[in-house]
Protein backbone atom coordinates (compact mmCIF):
# COMPACT_ATOMS: atom_id res chain seq x y z
CA UNK A 1 0.00 0.00 0.00
CA UNK A 2 1.63 2.95 -1.00
CA UNK A 3 0.67 5.30 2.36
CA UNK A 4 2.56 2.37 4.22
CA UNK A 5 5.76 2.53 1.84
CA UNK A 6 5.28 6.65 3.08
CA UNK A 7 5.30 6.11 6.53
CA UNK A 8 8.06 3.23 6.38
CA UNK A 9 10.41 5.97 4.13
CA UNK A 10 9.98 8.67 6.76
CA UNK A 11 10.83 6.90 10.20
CA UNK A 12 13.10 4.34 8.88
CA UNK A 13 15.86 3.54 11.02
CA UNK A 14 18.88 6.32 10.16
CA UNK A 15 22.02 4.70 12.18
CA UNK A 16 24.36 2.37 11.78
CA UNK A 17 22.22 -1.20 11.15
CA UNK A 18 25.03 -3.24 10.70
CA UNK A 19 25.85 -6.60 13.18
CA UNK A 20 28.71 -6.73 15.02
CA UNK A 21 28.11 -3.31 16.57
CA UNK A 22 29.40 -3.29 20.20
CA UNK A 23 27.18 -0.04 21.48
CA UNK A 24 24.74 0.68 23.67
CA UNK A 25 21.88 3.05 23.86
CA UNK A 26 20.39 5.28 26.15
CA UNK A 27 16.71 3.66 25.54
CA UNK A 28 18.27 -0.07 25.83
CA UNK A 29 20.45 0.55 28.75
CA UNK A 30 18.44 -1.67 31.01
CA UNK A 31 17.21 -3.43 29.10
CA UNK A 32 17.17 -7.21 29.02
CA UNK A 33 20.75 -8.77 27.54
CA UNK A 34 18.89 -11.01 25.02
CA UNK A 35 17.87 -8.33 22.84
CA UNK A 36 21.12 -6.82 23.13
CA UNK A 37 22.97 -9.38 21.88
CA UNK A 38 20.14 -10.03 18.94
CA UNK A 39 21.06 -6.47 17.91
CA UNK A 40 24.79 -7.25 17.87
CA UNK A 41 24.23 -10.42 16.33
CA UNK A 42 21.93 -9.22 13.47
CA UNK A 43 21.88 -5.68 12.83
CA UNK A 44 18.65 -3.41 12.94
CA UNK A 45 16.14 -5.13 10.54
CA UNK A 46 15.03 -3.64 7.86
CA UNK A 47 11.04 -2.05 8.43
CA UNK A 48 8.52 -3.75 6.18
CA UNK A 49 5.57 -3.09 8.47
CA UNK A 50 4.04 -0.70 10.00
CA UNK A 51 4.20 -1.01 13.58
CA UNK A 52 3.96 0.54 17.74
CA UNK A 53 7.19 2.12 16.92
CA UNK A 54 6.31 3.45 13.74
CA UNK A 55 3.47 5.33 15.22
CA UNK A 56 5.86 7.00 17.54
CA UNK A 57 8.64 7.41 15.00
CA UNK A 58 6.04 9.83 13.94
CA UNK A 59 5.05 11.55 16.76
CA UNK A 60 8.88 12.50 17.16
CA UNK A 61 8.90 13.49 13.50
CA UNK A 62 5.94 16.01 13.83
CA UNK A 63 7.67 17.17 17.13
CA UNK A 64 10.57 18.22 14.84
CA UNK A 65 8.86 19.13 12.25
CA UNK A 66 6.81 21.52 14.60
CA UNK A 67 9.86 23.33 15.72
CA UNK A 68 11.24 23.91 12.59
CA UNK A 69 8.19 25.92 11.28
CA UNK A 70 8.04 27.91 14.37
CA UNK A 71 11.38 28.86 14.95
CA UNK A 72 11.72 31.64 12.83
CA UNK A 73 7.75 33.29 14.08
CA UNK A 74 8.65 32.24 17.78
CA UNK A 75 11.39 33.44 19.48
CA UNK A 76 11.61 30.96 22.31
CA UNK A 77 12.16 28.02 19.62
CA UNK A 78 15.62 29.39 19.13
CA UNK A 79 16.35 27.80 22.03
CA UNK A 80 15.02 24.68 21.24
CA UNK A 81 16.71 21.56 19.81
CA UNK A 82 15.32 18.82 17.94
CA UNK A 83 16.92 14.82 17.50
CA UNK A 84 20.32 15.63 19.09
CA UNK A 85 22.75 13.07 18.46
CA UNK A 86 25.04 12.20 21.47
CA UNK A 87 27.04 9.47 22.62
CA UNK A 88 30.77 8.77 23.80
CA UNK A 89 33.71 5.66 24.39
CA UNK A 90 33.21 3.80 26.87
CA UNK A 91 35.46 0.87 28.29
CA UNK A 92 36.93 -2.27 26.35
CA UNK A 93 35.99 -1.00 22.89
CA UNK A 94 31.88 -0.51 23.66
CA UNK A 95 30.33 2.94 22.93
CA UNK A 96 27.30 4.53 24.45
CA UNK A 97 24.86 6.29 22.35
CA UNK A 98 21.17 7.99 21.72
CA UNK A 99 19.14 10.36 20.15
CA UNK A 100 17.27 13.13 22.26
CA UNK A 101 14.24 14.06 21.09
CA UNK A 102 14.32 17.64 22.11
CA UNK A 103 16.44 20.07 24.24
CA UNK A 104 16.18 23.28 25.74
CA UNK A 105 19.46 25.08 25.57
CA UNK A 106 17.76 27.89 27.61
CA UNK A 107 16.48 26.37 30.64
CA UNK A 108 19.22 23.59 30.45
CA UNK A 109 16.51 20.70 30.27
CA UNK A 110 16.18 17.45 28.27
CA UNK A 111 13.42 16.03 27.05
CA UNK A 112 12.03 12.84 25.91
CA UNK A 113 8.65 12.18 23.99
CA UNK A 114 6.58 9.01 24.61
CA UNK A 115 3.57 8.09 23.23
CA UNK A 116 2.29 5.58 26.09
CA UNK A 117 -1.26 4.32 28.05
CA UNK A 118 -2.47 5.99 30.91
CA UNK A 119 -1.05 3.58 33.52
CA UNK A 120 2.59 3.82 32.35
CA UNK A 121 2.82 7.71 32.78
CA UNK A 122 1.62 7.13 36.76
CA UNK A 123 3.96 4.57 36.67
CA UNK A 124 6.59 6.69 35.94
CA UNK A 125 5.19 9.69 38.68
CA UNK A 126 6.18 6.96 41.53
CA UNK A 127 9.96 7.17 40.32
CA UNK A 128 10.11 3.44 40.52
CA UNK A 129 14.09 2.99 40.70
CA UNK A 130 14.23 0.75 37.70
CA UNK A 131 12.17 2.74 35.44
CA UNK A 132 13.23 2.46 32.10
CA UNK A 133 12.39 6.25 30.96
CA UNK A 134 14.07 7.42 34.10
CA UNK A 135 17.69 5.53 33.09
CA UNK A 136 17.27 6.81 29.47
CA UNK A 137 16.99 10.12 30.69
CA UNK A 138 19.78 10.23 32.92
CA UNK A 139 22.06 8.70 30.20
CA UNK A 140 21.09 11.57 27.73
CA UNK A 141 22.05 13.15 30.69
CA UNK A 142 25.71 11.45 31.17
CA UNK A 143 26.45 11.50 28.17
CA UNK A 144 26.13 15.29 27.54
CA UNK A 145 28.34 15.89 30.71
CA UNK A 146 30.84 13.47 29.16
CA UNK A 147 31.08 16.29 26.07
CA UNK A 148 31.08 18.84 28.71
CA UNK A 149 28.05 20.36 28.31
CA UNK A 150 25.53 19.97 32.29
CA UNK A 151 21.60 19.21 31.77
CA UNK A 152 20.42 18.35 35.01
CA UNK A 153 16.58 18.69 34.34
CA UNK A 154 15.10 15.85 32.89
CA UNK A 155 11.15 15.66 31.55
CA UNK A 156 9.10 12.89 30.17
CA UNK A 157 6.07 14.57 27.67
CA UNK A 158 4.00 11.76 27.83
CA UNK A 159 0.92 11.57 24.98
CA UNK A 160 -1.47 9.56 26.59
CA UNK A 161 -2.76 7.18 23.62
CA UNK A 162 -5.87 6.18 25.75
CA UNK A 163 -7.03 9.04 27.47
CA UNK A 164 -10.44 11.20 27.37
CA UNK A 165 -13.23 10.64 29.62
CA UNK A 166 -12.60 7.92 32.29
CA UNK A 167 -16.10 6.48 33.37
CA UNK A 168 -14.69 5.40 36.23
CA UNK A 169 -13.74 8.64 37.90
CA UNK A 170 -15.91 10.55 35.86
CA UNK A 171 -13.50 13.19 34.79
CA UNK A 172 -11.59 13.45 31.52
CA UNK A 173 -7.75 12.79 31.82
CA UNK A 174 -5.22 14.26 30.03
CA UNK A 175 -3.62 14.03 26.65
CA UNK A 176 -0.31 15.87 27.17
CA UNK A 177 1.39 15.07 30.21
CA UNK A 178 4.90 16.41 31.44
CA UNK A 179 6.68 14.57 34.04
CA UNK A 180 9.88 15.31 36.18
CA UNK A 181 12.62 13.11 36.01
CA UNK A 182 15.04 12.53 38.83
CA UNK A 183 18.80 11.70 38.68
CA UNK A 184 20.39 9.34 38.84
CA UNK A 185 24.09 9.50 39.90
CA UNK A 186 26.62 8.89 37.07
CA UNK A 187 28.14 6.13 39.19
CA UNK A 188 24.81 4.34 38.65
CA UNK A 189 25.00 4.79 34.74
CA UNK A 190 28.26 3.43 34.47
CA UNK A 191 27.80 0.47 36.58
CA UNK A 192 24.99 -0.33 34.75
CA UNK A 193 26.50 0.25 31.12
CA UNK A 194 29.37 -1.71 32.17
CA UNK A 195 27.37 -4.83 33.72
CA UNK A 196 25.11 -4.60 30.17
CA UNK A 197 28.75 -4.64 28.35
CA UNK A 198 30.13 -7.73 30.63
CA UNK A 199 27.49 -10.09 30.37
CA UNK A 200 27.17 -9.37 26.43
CA UNK A 201 31.13 -9.98 25.94
CA UNK A 202 30.69 -12.78 27.43
CA UNK A 203 27.57 -14.51 25.76
CA UNK A 204 29.56 -13.59 22.24
CA UNK A 205 32.86 -14.61 23.54
CA UNK A 206 31.03 -18.38 23.94
CA UNK A 207 28.74 -17.55 21.01
CA UNK A 208 25.60 -18.93 22.81
CA UNK A 209 22.59 -16.54 23.16
CA UNK A 210 21.81 -15.04 27.42
CA UNK A 211 18.48 -16.57 28.73
CA UNK A 212 15.19 -15.48 27.82
CA UNK A 213 13.28 -12.11 28.59
CA UNK A 214 11.97 -11.33 31.96
CA UNK A 215 8.92 -9.96 31.26
CA UNK A 216 7.02 -10.79 27.46
CA UNK A 217 3.55 -9.41 28.90
CA UNK A 218 1.66 -13.03 28.59
CA UNK A 219 -2.07 -12.24 27.64
CA UNK A 220 -4.57 -15.12 27.58
CA UNK A 221 -6.04 -14.93 24.05
CA UNK A 222 -8.59 -18.17 23.13
CA UNK A 223 -7.00 -20.67 25.63
CA UNK A 224 -3.67 -19.71 25.03
CA UNK A 225 -0.82 -17.75 26.63
CA UNK A 226 0.54 -15.10 23.56
CA UNK A 227 3.69 -13.74 24.72
CA UNK A 228 2.28 -9.72 23.56
CA UNK A 229 6.25 -8.37 23.81
CA UNK A 230 7.50 -10.72 21.09
CA UNK A 231 4.78 -10.78 18.84
CA UNK A 232 3.75 -7.25 19.01
CA UNK A 233 6.73 -5.38 19.84
CA UNK A 234 9.99 -7.31 18.85
CA UNK A 235 11.75 -6.97 15.66
CA UNK A 236 13.67 -9.85 16.46
CA UNK A 237 10.50 -12.72 17.56
CA UNK A 238 11.86 -14.40 14.21
CA UNK A 239 15.12 -14.36 14.81
CA UNK A 240 15.03 -15.10 18.82
CA UNK A 241 15.90 -19.05 19.83
CA UNK A 242 13.74 -18.56 22.87
CA UNK A 243 10.57 -17.66 20.83
CA UNK A 244 7.69 -20.00 20.25
CA UNK A 245 8.63 -22.22 17.10
CA UNK A 246 5.04 -22.33 16.26
CA UNK A 247 5.18 -18.47 15.44
CA UNK A 248 2.47 -18.20 12.56
CA UNK A 249 -0.01 -19.95 15.63
CA UNK A 250 1.05 -18.09 18.00
CA UNK A 251 0.67 -14.97 15.60
CA UNK A 252 -2.99 -16.05 14.67
CA UNK A 253 -4.18 -16.68 17.82
CA UNK A 254 -3.33 -13.22 19.10
CA UNK A 255 -5.32 -11.54 15.82
CA UNK A 256 -2.54 -10.45 13.94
Amino acid sequence: MEVEKILLEATKYGGNSESGQKSISASSLVDDPLRLWLRWKHGVPPSDTVTQATIGSLVHLGMEKIIETLEPVVPLTKHLESEVEVGCKMDKGWSFSGTIDILDHETKTIYDVKVVKKYRIEKLRKEEPDDPYIWQLNAYRYMLCRLGVNYKNMKVIGLSCDAGFDFRSGKMTNVLNIVDVPLIEDAYIEDRFNEQAKILNDHIAMDTPPEKCRDTWPRKVNGKTIPVRCVAYCDYSSLCPHFNPKRETVLAAFGC
